[in-house]
Order: structure tokens, then sequence, then C-alpha cells
């Protein structure tokens, strides 16, 4: 990761730059020249630090975040910053555009999960880890250990959740060849550095996340930086 904070390092991701601008040409962009469909799911308001103008979602041919949903939100607020949707009910919105899909149809497809937000629990969560979830007021530096089982159990829902849109995915396409492409925007600090959360230093927690690439070919060098992606996914294609 070049940022561990969201608004730059999605920037970052979809423009293929280290200083990302309003308007700037992204990869919603590049499959839309290359005959795509492109279409831009996310579980949370993406509206927040004027990220739009710099992921050009406008210029999908399907949006949709989680103002569409404020009324199934699993956070406590629509403010912006912490506006969220489950992945169940993001899976349930991105299952019938994929249903739309034609035979032979190249489809560019971004989902974006939240679930591992703070406060890392919420009631559509599953117990998939056997965890009792830390409360909000439990999360605190002295019960590090049970904040991080409960964050576990989101990651461990959101790999459930990719199983699933991936298996939707291939259903949609039939045959046809794909590719696929797993990273996350940024790390999270649970207390190892004395922090919570992202986007107040470059502790490697916050910089560090695993980038999974099936499908794809081309030279992927390690460490790889999100600004990197947009390049090495069309040197792939």
């Amino acid at each position: 990761m070049h940022s561990p904070y969201t608004t730059r390092s999605r920037a970052q991701l979809f423009g293929g730059t280290l200083a990302p601008e309003p308007g700037q040409a992204t990869w919603i962009d590049d499959f839309a020249a290359r005959g795509y469909r492109t279409a831009h799911f996310s579980g949370q308001d993406d509206s927040f630090g004027d990220s739009e103008p710099l992921l050009g979602t406008a210029r999908a041919d399907r949006f949709y975040d989680a103002r569409s949903d404020t009324a199934h939100r699993t956070s406590r607020s629509t403010a912006p910053a912490s506006l969220q949707v489950s992945w169940k009910l993001l899976l349930e919105r991105v299952r019938p555009f994929l249903a739309e899909t034609r035979a032979g149809e190249p489809l560019f497809l971004y989902v974006n999960y939240v679930d591992t937000h703070y406060p890392y629990h919420h009631d559509d969560l599953d117990p998939l880890l056997d965890v009792d979830p830390v409360s909000r007021a439990g999360i605190r530096s002295w019960n590090r250990e049970q904040v991080w089982r409960t964050y576990l159990n989101a990651a461990a829902n959101v790999d459930r959740a990719i199983e699933q849109l991936v298996g939707h995915f291939r259903e949609a396409i039939g045959g046809a060849p794909h590719a696929s492409v797993v990273l996350s925007d940024h790390g999270q600090s649970i207390y190892e550095d004395g922090s919570l959360g992202h986007g107040r230093s470059l502790h490697a927690r916050q910089t560090q996340t695993p980038l999974l690439v099936w499908g794809l070919g081309g030279d992927w060098p390690e460490p790889v930086g999100v600004a990197d992606v947009r390049g090495l996914v069309l040197g792939g294609d």
C-alpha cells in the first residue's frame, strides 16, 4: 500500500498514480474503451472525501453504494464517513446485475466490502470463528486480544463474501475467460503500535495487505503498491 488513508489509497488504485486528481482517467475508462460493461458496487458511501471525481464512478454503466440502502445500514450514522451496509446486502444488489449479463459480453465489476471497518461487528456477520464479538465499549487497548478476534471474524465473513461473489460471477459469464484481483485499500492497527484504526501513521500494519491475482499474466513485482495495480491489470489482459 502507498497510503493508509481510504480516500487517497482508493484514488491511487483507480487512477494508477501516486498523485490522484479529480477528473482523472481510471480503470473504469480503461475497460469502457475496450468495450466492457462497467459496474461499481460499494458497501460504503463513496462520496466520502470527495471520492467520486477521483474514482470516475459517474462514468460506470452501473453504480451502487450504501446511500441507496440507508434504511438497511449496519452503521449507527448516515454520515459519509460512517455509512455502511453488510456484505450480504451488497451481494443481493450485485446478483440482479449479474443476471442481466449477456453471453459473451465483456464485464468489469468492482465490489467494495467494508465489514472489517470499526466497530468490527454487526448483526449481519456470521459467527464463522466461534468468537464472542466485543462491544463498542469493550474496544480498548487492554482488551486487544478480543478486539483482534472480533476483527478476524469480520475478515472471515469478507472471505465468504468474496467466495460467493466469484461463484455468482462465474455462473453469470458461463465458461468465458475471466480474471480476479482481490486486495485491500489499507491495513488496520489493532493496538499493535498503541493506536486503533488507520490513516494517522505509516505503521506497517496499515500499509501492508494481501494481494491475490487469479487469471492474469504479466510480471507482478513484490512488493507492489495500489498505484501499480491499474497498469499491471491492463498489462496482463
